[in-house]
């Protein structure tokens, strides 16, 4: 973003390296990358400055903000992706093991389970994405 410290310091490397073959570690995982929803006040007040600040001409919210809700996009957009593929993976799981008739039930099951998770897990997201995007607006509502 042209010279601008990102507001956002995604982890990457965490959305990289979710498992889908494993509901438990992609469960830590996500677990890991939803801790930045928890700090998006904190963030908020550190990066968007208040009124007083603004009188002052120290900085330009407006531009603040725009960047900042940019990168969310970015950011949201990049888990949902990531939410998404496991699904489309567990769903071949499923669709390969009813496939064969000598599958037994169980498996078929546990694989189903692991695909309403990951479609539990993108649900949740959905609305940790809403309720930071809220939060977003109503800070940066002044400005625009």
């Amino acid at each position: 973003m042209s010279g601008k410290k990102p507001f956002i310091v995604s982890d990457t490397e965490a959305l990289n390296e979710l498992d889908c073959s494993d509901p438990l570690k992609f469960q830590n995982r996500i677990l890991r990358i939803r801790k930045f929803d928890d700090t998006i006040i904190n963030i908020l007040n550190a990066e968007i400055p208040t009124q007083s600040f603004i009188n002052k001409g120290i900085v330009d919210p407006k531009d603040k903000c725009q960047q900042f809700k940019q990168e969310l996009r970015d950011y949201y957009e990049s888990r949902e992706s990531a939410i998404k593929k496991c699904i489309d993976y567990a769903k071949n799981e499923v669709e390969k093991l009813k496939q064969n008739s000598d599958t037994p039930l169980y498996l078929i099951k546990e694989k189903n389970f692991n695909l309403r998770l990951f479609q539990q897990e993108l649900d949740i997201d959905h609305i940790d994405k809403a309720r930071t995007i809220k939060a977003v607006d109503e800070r940066c509502r002044v400005y625009e």
